[in-house]
């Protein structure tokens, strides 16, 4: 739920897209419009242009991403769009072994009260993420260090493309339509 300005509460469904680096564990979150296949190619590119492209990701077996995954055969099937974000940028795509959901685990923070709206449920993240999840100590007896120190170790074996746009292709072409036409990108239809 989020708090007007007039005091009432209203509740809202929240789409967060979360992804963490695995050697450092640097998280990076995103709250979305929707789970459609166009905020998770978005939320992905995000956190590259934002945290570093890695060599590999590993990802859920959401559709979006995921077509097909047999485990046991070792064959699986990524969605297009998915492969077509990963292959310029040199990233294999790898996909988790596919899990019951009640065995996922669920992360969370503690909330802020006074949150109006998804801007600032964003903005609370990424504070937390700074200030609390990147602090935390990780490692073994002597050799503890925090997360951000371990991010910027890790930084040096991630590659930043200065336009991450021009690396990925896209194809357009000019036509004619009718006044009810729309276009369908990512599985979400728009109205010309």
């Amino acid at each position: 739920t989020f708090h007007e300005e007039n005091g009432n509460c209203v509740e809202q469904d929240i789409f967060i897209f979360e992804a963490v680096y695995a050697w450092s564990r640097k998280s990076f979150v995103r709250v979305c419009p929707d789970m459609t296949q166009a905020s998770w190619l978005t939320s992905i590119a995000m956190c590259l242009v934002a945290h570093g492209v890695p060599r590999e990701i590993l990802c859920d077996n959401d559709k979006c991403l995921v077509l097909q995954n047999n485990w046991r055969s070792g064959t699986v099937r990524f969605n297009p769009a998915f492969e077509w974000l990963c292959k310029p940028l040199g990233i294999k795509p790898r996909a988790a072994r596919p899990a019951r959901p009640q065995t996922k685990g669920l992360n969370a923070a503690a909330l802020d009260r006074n949150l109006r709206n998804p801007a600032d449920l964003q903005a609370f993240l990424e504070k937390w993420i700074t200030q609390t999840a990147d602090q935390r100590l990780v490692g073994n007896g002597n050799t503890q260090t925090t997360i951000a120190e371990l991010y910027e170790k890790e930084k040096r074996f991630l590659a930043f493309p200065t336009n991450l746009g021009s690396v990925l292709s896209v194809t357009s072409w000019t036509t004619q339509a009718s006044d009810n036409a729309g276009v369908c990108i990512y599985g979400t239809r728009r109205q010309l």
